[in-house]
């Protein structure tokens, strides 16, 4: 469903800021990390949410997880993250896998059941 793809929009942009409100902003790389995988996540979910075409989303699908998979496994290489900061990261990166998870399944569904697209 494409509420889905505008949370996950949502949470792109969050994670995107997400340095500068958590006050990690001196940290170079982990700054840069999430700001090009959180517009990516805004990219990408925006194009998916203004697609119907079913092939298209599977792979925008996958990029999408991508990213959510990016923001909970990086937290162990990048950055030094007080418990609130570490969790204000992993827990949207969790919720963009669900939500994508959720999305793909839904679709899956809706193909085996000659429904189609979304």
């Amino acid at each position: 469903m494409k509420w889905r793809d505008w949370v996950n929009a949502a949470i792109g942009v969050w994670l995107a800021l997400s340095p500068w409100v958590l006050g990690i902003s001196n940290q170079r790389y982990a700054t840069r990390a999430s700001v090009i995988v959180g517009l990516i996540l805004v990219g990408v979910s925006i194009w998916s949410a203004m697609t119907d075409h079913v092939e298209r989303h599977n792979g925008l699908t996958a990029v999408t997880f991508a990213c959510g998979l990016w923001f909970v496994a990086a937290q162990a290489f990048l950055g030094h993250y007080e418990i609130g900061q570490f969790w204000a990261v992993v827990i949207p990166g969790l919720l963009t896998m669900a939500l994508t998870l959720w999305a793909w399944m839904e679709r899956t569904r809706l193909a085996d059941s000659g429904g189609g697209g979304h």
